[in-house]
């Protein structure tokens, strides 16, 4: 009879499946069509196990011996008993043995890794060490000012950057929640290059190299600098990205720790010593989430980090520099470096080396530079303040097939994250700041507008994310009901 028959199930095997991906080609198109027969077939998984949860409730209801039996028969073959594994008997060990320890194949790859991994941390370190003194020294900050102000800002900076690198996810792609799965890349580069035209902003209104020689209207030395780096990132294998930056940044700091000792106060505060704060968060939270090689961080990393950078930056403000021009050169070439790496970083092929050249778009944007530093400011603050708000509102794990398409939970372009980012950059520019009361300068109002952008969509974005956790969860949730039939 038809009630006794098991429900065809109407989505593919895992060993179809698998046939039918290969069929694809390894281009765009081929990608993308792979996803959306993923995306179908996981629909079609789902309508078979509630077809199947309903034909079982069926026969259980009737609970006559016929129905016992089909439905015995059919758990039997869904769910076949796991063979019964022979007791694997351990020899004994051997009465003398060496005490000599034994480096395994797996404890050297394991050693190596270690290495690796303290090896970038120390290149993070080195170049915010490099970045955060030239920053005091630029505000003229020393003694009590400049330890309140490296262990705030920075700290700050770690607790935000610290849950977008604990996994190996890069922070950027991860944004894909807030900007969209092809939204994400557009986020990418406009990023960098955003970063690149702060630390060229930086550069330009505290060094007299800026201004040695111009070629239109771009300073040459700009050019070099972006094109350089540029270069060096497309030339150079990712695994010397950790060298070149921790040369530069060691080269930057023998320049800035070189001279006597200055008068340091160490009872009282300096003027505009929050500011300093507020400078030493942002590169620090700018170098730390966009601007450096995505790694995993720890909690003992972090801490290391932080206590080093803290307590180098303090030694290191306490001497007066020799060349701060040139210090200041050699820390653009370590954050121009990095910030090339960190986009071939993002994805691999030719739209992660596209990603690098970002950094070249901030150089282009050197002659609006007046009109849109505020923007750029804000941008930036209202990035960050975004994606710690969706990584601390989320509750579910994030669906990683989701982040670069654009038919995934999270969209191709989001309303919300973009309008922020629209948002944020409009209250940045000199037309709005200037209507502000004269408490702060341009670029202190267009960081606190930034944030104050950010914080407000991150709150009203609870619903969205709530909204997708629960989409998420519902997946989940109808892919186990299989599972729980085993109770029965």
């Amino acid at each position: 009879m038809a009630e006794f028959e098991r429900p065809r199930p109407q989505a593919m095997s895992d060993a179809e499946l698998a046939r039918a991906l290969q069929m694809f080609p390894s281009d765009a198109s081929g990608v993308e069509a792979a996803g959306r027969l993923m995306a179908e077939q996981q629909k079609l998984r789902v309508k078979d196990s509630e077809e199947l949860q309903a034909w079982i409730e069926h026969l259980r209801d009737r609970d006559d011996a016929q129905s016992r039996k089909i439905l015995a028969e059919s758990m039997a073959s869904i769910f076949p008993p796991e063979p019964i594994e022979a007791p694997v008997i351990t020899p004994e060990p051997p009465l003398l043995t060496s005490e000599l320890p034994i480096l395994t194949r797996r404890g050297k790859i394991s050693t190596r890794l270690r290495a690796k991994h303290a090896a970038e941390n120390l290149a993070i370190g080195l170049l915010l060490v490099a970045v955060n003194a030239l920053v005091l020294h630029w505000l003229q900050l020393t003694g009590l000012s400049a330890v309140i102000s490296v262990s705030l800002g920075l700290g700050v900076a770690m607790l935000i950057a610290k849950p977008l690198r604990s996994h190996a996810l890069h922070p950027i792609l991860r944004a894909a929640t807030v900007f969209g799965g092809y939204g994400v890349y557009l986020f990418g580069g406009l990023i960098l290059a955003s970063v690149s035209l702060l630390y060229i902003n930086a550069f330009q209104g505290k060094s007299e190299l800026y201004d040695l020689a111009d070629i239109g209207p771009y300073s040459a030395v700009a050019i070099a600098l972006v094109a350089g780096s540029a270069l060096l990132g497309q030339l150079l294998p990712p695994a010397f990205s950790g060298w070149l930056v921790g040369l530069a940044s060691a080269s930057s700091l023998a320049l800035l720790a070189s001279g006597q000792l200055v008068q340091a106060s160490w009872l009282t505060l300096q003027q505009g010593w929050h500011w300093g704060v507020a400078s030493t968060g942002l590169i620090s939270l700018t170098v730390l989430i966009f601007g450096t090689k995505h790694t995993v961080l720890s909690n003992s990393s972090s801490i290391s980090i932080w206590l080093g950078v803290s307590a180098g930056v303090t030694a290191v403000v306490l001497l007066e520099p020799t060349s701060t021009d040139l210090g200041s050169f050699l820390a653009m070439v370590a954050l121009l470096v990095s910030a090339a790496y960190s986009g071939r970083d993002l994805a691999g092929g030719a739209l992660g080396r596209f990603a690098g050249l970002a950094i070249v778009l901030g150089l282009l944007a050197t002659p609006l530079l007046q009109q849109i530093d505020g923007s750029v400011v804000a941008l930036v603050s209202c990035s960050a303040v975004l994606m710690m708000a969706d990584q601390a509102f989320r509750r579910s794990a994030l669906h990683i097939p989701s982040l670069d398409t654009s038919y995934g939970f999270y969209g191709s372009f989001t309303v919300s994250g973009w309008g922020a980012l629209l948002l944020a950059a409009i209250s940045g520019t000199p037309w709005i700041t200037s209507l502000l009361p004269e408490l702060y300068n341009h670029l202190e109002w267009s960081f606190l507008l930034g944030v104050s952008v950010g914080l407000v969509v991150g709150l009203l974005r609870v619903l969205v994310i709530r909204k997708q956790d629960r989409e998420i969860r519902n997946i989940d949730s109808s892919s186990g009901n299989l599972e729980n039939l085993l109770g029965l």
